[in-house]
């Protein structure tokens, strides 16, 4: 998965500035990126940019709290400032504009996902290796657990086990069901492959679940199924 990604039609964004040193900083391909950013989002607002629920402080795809909670949302901002001037770049006017309306919902995905990698990067409990363990396994939890949401220690459990439920089920492939725009958050391993809708409708589900297990099937089945034509 490309950094952000317009997945109908397959086109690309190209990313900001603080997404190309993070991934030279960190060795990390934009697959492995755009994978950590997928998860944090799935986990924290179902991948919408929304206020938190019941008026919560949290806001934005990654749920960054306002001045009225931890003030998250602030401390990421300066330290995505603090990424532009050290690498003496001009620091854009979205980031000035939004310490002043103190709601991650006012940007866009992109921006967001610049300050969730910016506040990675500069966040003292998220160390290095916890950082590239997290690109390298596909697996962001227990840095979403130390370092985006750092709660209490007794409560880790708690989230540890809401992580796994929510990523349940996901690992195997499958048909997506309802919806017919891009609502669903895609969190995808290097080398998997996305068909689009209506390549997917085409081709059918019988044939895409035959190629979703085509490791699993004996050679009787592979004969079988490669006798009718796709569609």
């Amino acid at each position: 998965m490309t950094y952000y990604r317009n997945y109908q039609d397959g086109g690309k964004v190209e990313p900001g500035f603080i997404k190309r040193w993070f991934a030279d900083k960190y060795k990390a391909s934009s697959d492995q990126i755009g994978g950590l950013a997928s998860q944090i989002a799935t986990i924290e607002s179902d991948n919408m940019n929304v206020p938190q629920m019941e008026g919560g402080p949290g806001r934005g795809y990654f749920q960054f709290e306002t001045k009225k909670g931890s003030g998250a949302f602030q401390t990421a901002l300066q330290r995505a400032k603090n990424i532009y001037k050290a690498s003496g770049k001009r620091i854009p006017q979205w980031i000035s504009d939004a310490k002043k309306s103190d709601d991650a919902t006012t940007l866009n995905r992109e921006q967001q996902e610049e300050l969730l990698l910016a506040n990675f990067a500069e966040n003292p409990r998220a160390k290095k290796e916890m950082i590239m363990g997290a690109l390298e396994s596909g697996d962001a939890k227990d840095l979403w657990l130390q370092a985006h949401w750092a709660g209490k220690k007794e409560q880790y459990e708690e989230k540890s086990k809401y992580w796994d439920k929510k990523f349940q089920g996901m690992a195997d492939g499958g048909e997506v069901i309802e919806q017919n725009t891009d609502t669903v958050p895609a969190m995808l391993t290097p080398g998997e492959f996305v068909i689009r809708k209506d390549a997917a409708d085409q081709i059918g589900p019988e044939k895409l679940n035959m190629l979703n297990n085509i490791d699993r099937l004996s050679n009787t089945a592979l004969l079988e199924n490669a006798k009718s034509p796709m569609g």
